[in-house]
């Protein structure tokens, strides 16, 4: 491959590189935006399951408060049957479907009237550790969640200061099939208490397939802490987050209790759940590649042609004009000649000639022998037609000098252009062989500041040439 073709090829190979990787990145960053929205879709569906839990929840503790305040000015023994009365009327509201009242020494009754027994009952111990001293909340065991119900349990202060304590059952819903059964797919969701002890239980998959206790918050990937879900909890906070190694969390709190919602998804049931949106990106990166791919492609086609075409116009050329039989560029005369032919035939001609010395810097290559020399003359003959237009006039002059002729150059933009352009291929003349080292000095010439006719810019381009050659190694001057 030629190197005028590596000039460009190489650019685009690189841009072509770094477009991959931001796409790749696009991509992960695509990801990440449709898991997040995934995340937001499933914790506004789980908010408004969990605000219709809060609602049945707030109602059935309204009652239940209501009917402790009520008890203030009753005795358990004394007034049992207005109490059984306000029990009765609890579950016939609709607020709970079962009630009972227990005094300090764990004897009481339900809200038919039927005798009980604190210690014989599967709440009776988380009723006495939490609520000895007052106060109302959830409490489950795992009878009551086998029933698909929570108990709203507190404290009561009968009259005389004597303590007891009030339990109802509530019945709490699952998900629903249609949220988790179809429309999400999750590893786990579940609703739990601050202690991690499951409230109710849509269930789990792989990892959680058999969660039934309370060790959920023992149980957790290794990126989510118990601490974060309880602060959730307790501070009543959504918190949308991704676990590391494993996949994401939702986690929406009760507002009425000290609970809520968890939700685990595993990474390859996000990228289930969201394999449409990146499909759709999948196809756009795609896209976008082949197509960068084909641009490629397509430039350098179009590069080869262009040289194929200069190839065969300069072999149709070269049948009509003298060329040097070393170098293959045009000899001194039909340079001269060429230069005429572009003046006399071009309405206003412009242009810019200039003559490059090609200058020796150890003895063996000045005594290396004619076929030494030779072969360096043809080897830069071939450099000067690869770096310039199929237009320009390019020609030997003899000896060490070389003449280019560019055309239409008038502007003063494209004259600094083509200087700076001249400057730098001054800098790149250089040899590989051992024991010699090359440069070049440049003329230049402007048609028509200069003159009107190839002797006149030939002259002046001559004129230039010394004085560069005075200025040191690879220098050019006007």
């Amino acid at each position: 491959m030629r190197s005028s073709h590596l000039r460009w090829l190489l650019p685009l190979a690189v841009l072509l590189v770094l477009m991959s990787l931001v796409l790749v990145i696009h991509r992960a960053e695509s990801y990440r935006d449709l898991a997040y929205e995934k995340q937001n879709e499933i914790a506004l569906d789980v908010l408004e399951d969990m605000r219709q839990r809060d609602m049945d929840i707030a109602k059935s503790q309204a009652a239940v408060e209501t009917a402790s305040n009520l008890m203030i000015h009753m005795r358990a023994d004394d007034n049992r049957s207005q109490i059984v009365t306000i029990l009765d009327n609890m579950v016939a509201d609709g607020y709970v479907d079962f009630c009972a009242v227990f005094d300090e020494d764990g004897k009481g009754y339900d809200n038919d009237g039927r005798d009980l027994v604190l210690s014989s009952q599967p709440y009776a111990e988380l009723l006495t550790d939490n609520f000895s001293s007052g106060g109302i909340g959830l409490i489950a065991d795992e009878e009551s969640l086998s029933r698909r119900q929570v108990y709203v349990a507190g404290g009561v202060r009968f009259v005389n200061k004597n303590r007891g304590y009030i339990i109802a059952s509530i019945p709490v819903k699952g998900f629903s099939d249609q949220l988790f059964g179809s429309k999400y797919i999750v590893d786990l969701a579940v609703v739990i208490d601050m202690n991690g002890r499951l409230i109710s239980e849509e269930g789990g998959m792989n990892t959680y397939a058999d969660i039934r206790d309370g060790t959920i918050l023992d149980r957790l990937p290794s990126g989510l802490t118990k601490d974060t879900v309880k602060l959730a909890f307790s501070q009543k906070i959504n918190i949308l987050t991704e676990i590391p190694d494993y996949g994401y969390a939702v986690i929406v709190p009760h507002t009425t209790v000290l609970g809520g919602a968890l939700i685990l998804i595993t990474d390859s049931q996000m990228k289930a759940m969201t394999s449409r949106g990146l499909n759709r990106e999948n196809m756009l990166i795609l896209l976008t590649l082949v197509a960068s791919v084909l641009f490629v492609i397509l430039v350098f086609a179009a590069n080869i042609l262009g040289d194929y075409i200069i190839k065969k116009n300069r072999e149709k050329r070269n049948q009509e004009l003298d060329k040097d039989p070393v170098t293959g560029l045009l000899t001194g005369g039909a340079f001269s000649g060429e230069i005429t032919r572009f003046i006399t035939e071009t309405n206003n001609p412009s242009g810019m000639l200039f003559i490059i010395r090609v200058v020796s810097m150890a003895e063996d290559y000045e005594g290396g022998g004619a076929s030494k020399l030779d072969e360096k003359k043809k080897e830069f003959g071939r450099l000067l037609l690869g770096s310039f237009r199929s237009t320009d006039i390019i020609g030997y002059l003899g000896g060490a000098d070389y003449a280019v002729f560019l055309k239409d150059i008038r502007e003063d933009k494209n004259i600094r252009k083509q200087t700076d352009e001249l400057q730098m291929f001054l800098h790149d003349i250089q040899d590989g062989g051992e024991g010699y080292e090359v440069y070049g000095n440049a003329g230049i010439a402007l048609c028509p500041d200069k003159g009107l006719s190839a002797d006149a810019l030939t002259n002046a381009a001559k004129d230039a040439l010394l004085r560069a050659v005075g200025l040191g190694k690879s220098k050019l001057s006007f």
